[in-house]
């Protein structure tokens, strides 16, 4: 299998800021959603997916993630990556890629809660009362780990290798602060 540890463009030019319509996000949730239930049902689709060279479809969702789009919408991405993490030979890169993108900061070029899952957490999900990329980084997190993947070598090279960061942001962020959230619903 192939590794994609490549995300964002690969055109060379700067990434353009531009905003995001609610028609745009209202779209991508909806590609999310049919995306996540044909690699759940469909393990060739699954690796296709992800193997694609010409879709770098790893790259594009987590450029996804560093993007400013809502929560929603990321939580989205986040399960369309959770059912890819079900192969373990996917979810060995995933974890790698979960990793460099520094979707939870586990290194520390930036202090924890500074962005990331983290910072969505605290300042976004936290007012408007619902998690949805929280939840489905959890989800993630459980997926990985049920895979089979080697969650020891996790940050080799750059951190104390081990999963220790992620368990740690799961029990002292969500779980243990669970009680003191406000939930909409």
């Amino acid at each position: 299998m192939m590794s994609q540890s490549q995300f964002g463009s690969q055109s060379g030019h700067p990434p353009r800021n531009r905003s995001i319509t609610p028609k745009e996000v209202e779209g991508l949730r909806a590609v999310m959603k049919l995306l996540t239930q044909i690699i759940k049902y469909d393990n060739i689709a699954c690796i296709n997916i992800y193997e694609n060279q010409q879709w770098l479809a790893c790259g594009v969702l987590y450029g996804l993630l560093q993007c400013p789009v809502p929560v929603t919408l990321k939580g989205d991405v986040l399960g369309v990556l959770t059912q890819l993490s079900r192969i373990p030979e996917i979810a060995s890169g995933i974890l790698q890629i979960t990793e460099s993108a520094q979707i939870l900061v586990t290194t520390g070029d930036c202090s924890p809660g500074s962005s990331g899952v983290s910072l969505e957490l605290e300042q976004i999900e936290s007012r408007e009362e619902e998690y949805p990329m929280t939840r489905s980084f959890v989800n993630l997190l459980t997926a990985m780990a049920h895979s089979g993947a080697n969650l020891s070598v996790i940050g080799e090279g750059v951190r104390a290798p081990g999963f220790d960061p992620y368990l740690t942001f799961t029990v002292e962020s969500v779980f243990l602060k669970f009680s003191t959230r406000a939930y909409g619903r």
